[in-house]
């Protein structure tokens, strides 16, 4: 993963601190710097999945992952200055809110 250097070494620290904390947090990248056209394959995945399985029309899927996808050309992974950090076993969505490491990270 690309990640700045200056970054880097906060998200060491950071994670330093989580396992001197609770070595159980299991913290870890789920990603960082993402292109355009990354941004837009994962955009246009979730878009689509929910046309296909939730019985959503386009714009009720666009708008609806819009809400939780960066839409392509406005995420801040464009930036390399963004990192996604989650816990090992959980996914990046709103289960993951009362999580262990969530509310260390808060």
């Amino acid at each position: 993963m690309f990640i700045l250097p200056h970054i880097k070494q906060a998200l060491e620290n950071l994670l330093n601190a989580a396992d001197i904390y609770d070595p159980n947090l299991n913290m870890h990248i789920a990603s960082a710097y993402r292109d355009y056209e990354t941004q837009k394959q994962s955009f246009d995945y979730w878009v689509n999945k929910r046309v296909a399985q939730e019985n959503m029309t386009y714009a009720q899927a666009y708008e609806y992952t819009a809400g939780r996808v960066a839409i392509p050309g406005c995420s801040e992974h464009h930036n390399g200055l963004t990192l996604d950090v989650i816990g090992y076993g959980y996914m990046l969505d709103e289960s993951s809110k009362d999580a262990p490491y969530a509310k260390w990270l808060k």
